[in-house]
């Protein structure tokens, strides 16, 4: 029974796949397609392009990890059981928006992110959120409506624990 799986490079089709017990899929490459990986916990694409992540939505999926990502984020805040969510910074700020309201994550990764927080109004889970190697952060005080909110990642970041307001470095420990 296969477990794990883990290919790299090339352009992989995964709509075939059949491996009920899988559950973790780590990729390089190019995907055409996710169907068939419904069952997994676990997907990491790196340097990857993913065109479409919707047959996710049913999945079981507690962490995605995708660093090149052309559809719709919209579909995150569908997968119910997404806990563990890794972007690229790269994405624009029109496209984090679709993240309004992912109240099932608890952890987050954007390393060098640039612009508006704001999209993580209603993120009521939200534990973890990594921002190191952040550039310019506008609307960071939407972290003070963040109830479960412990520890922000900003190692290298260009705004400094100085720069953030007194109600956040008190709630919030900083990993430098």
């Amino acid at each position: 029974k296969i477990k794990q799986l883990d290919v790299r490079f090339g352009t992989h089709d995964f709509q075939g796949l059949q491996a009920p017990d899988l559950e973790e899929v780590s990729f390089a490459g190019k995907a055409e397609s996710l169907e068939g990986l419904g069952a997994i916990r676990r997907l990491n694409s790196y340097l990857s392009e993913v065109q479409s992540i919707e047959s996710l939505a049913a999945s079981q999926l507690d962490c995605l990890n995708v660093r090149s990502f052309k559809g719709s984020l919209k579909v995150i805040k569908n997968i119910q059981s997404l806990r563990r969510l890794i972007l690229p910074s790269t994405l624009t700020s029109q496209r984090f928006q679709q993240l309004k309201g992912c109240s099932q994550i608890c952890q987050l990764d954007i390393r060098g992110f640039e612009g508006s927080l704001g999209f993580l109004a209603g993120w009521t889970a939200l534990l973890e959120l990594d921002l190191r190697g952040s550039r310019t952060l506008s609307d960071i005080e939407v972290l003070l409506t963040l109830p479960a909110l412990q520890s922000v990642g900003l190692k290298d970041a260009q705004l400094k624990r100085e720069g953030w307001p007194k109600q956040l470095q008190s709630r919030i420990s900083y990993r430098d």
